[in-house]
């Protein structure tokens, strides 16, 4: 597991998570490479590995070994995600939507026609804590969050 990291794959089905699959998924926004992830659960390799391929059976994840050079490795983000994106955020924040995201976006050294699946969790949240609103703010995660899970 040195130096490795997941990617999350795109997926409509209903799929059933162990509670160690879920804290693997939910910690990795957190802690983006494998290793970490075990010593923050205080579980070993073996143990990661097992929880891993379970997720890779289920198509919920690839694993990615960043010593290889596959970092880069990610499916194009449909542009209707773009799209649903800036509609949403203009409405919290109005015309200036289209370059807060691009802002966001270039944050993340990357651009909107290579930006990683496994990074789209994170840009959200980025763009969501630039919402003044509480609730507006809370919406806006939902309607995208929601957006992600069923097409990304």
């Amino acid at each position: 597991m040195s130096n490795c990291t997941i990617e999350l794959l795109p997926t409509k089905a209903q799929i059933s998570l162990s509670p160690s699959e879920w804290n693997v998924i939910a910690m990795f926004h957190r802690y983006p490479d494998l290793n970490t992830i075990a010593q923050k659960f205080n579980i070993n390799e073996k143990q990661l590995g097992t929880v891993l391929d379970n997720l890779q059976i289920k198509k919920i994840v690839r694993v990615i070994d960043l010593e290889q050079g596959q970092d880069n490795v990610s499916v194009e983000i449909p542009s209707f995600f773009w799209e649903s994106l800036e509609k949403e955020l203009t409405h919290s924040v109005g015309p200036i939507a289209s370059l807060l995201i691009d802002d966001k976006v270039r944050e993340f050294s990357q651009d909107k026609a290579h930006f990683p699946h496994n990074m789209a969790y994170s840009l959200v949240e980025k763009i969501a804590a630039e919402i003044g609103s509480e609730s507006e703010r809370s919406q806006f995660q939902k309607k995208i969050m929601t957006l992600i899970k069923q097409y990304l």
